[in-house]
C-alpha cells in the first residue's frame, strides 16, 4: 500500500454507505489531503485529527481514539 498512489479506489469509498470516523494523526504518514480525499469520497463521514500522533494514533492515544469512537457511535444511534 506504501507504494500505490490510491489504496482504495474512489469508487469503494463511495459506496461506503454507514457513518464513518476517519481519524488521523498530524504526524500521520499520509497527507491530510489524503484524509480530506477520503472523506468527501464517503457521504456522511467525519475527519478528525489528533495531534501529536503519527498513523497509529490508536496506539498512542488509546483513551481520546476510544472516547472520539464512542461519541462519535453514541451521536449514531
Amino acid at each position: 500500500m506504501w507504494f500505490t498512489e490510491e489504496y482504495f479506489p474512489k469508487s469503494d469509498l463511495e459506496a461506503i454507505k454507514i457513518p464513518t470516523l476517519i481519524i488521523y494523526g498530524d504526524r500521520d504518514m499520509y497527507t491530510l489531503e489524503h484524509g480530506i480525499e477520503i472523506k468527501n469520497a464517503i457521504l456522511n463521514s467525519q475527519f478528525c485529527v489528533i495531534p501529536n500522533c503519527s498513523h497509529m494514533v490508536f496506539r498512542e492515544k488509546p483513551k481520546l481514539f476510544a472516547k472520539l469512537a464512542q461519541i462519535f457511535l453514541n451521536e449514531k444511534k
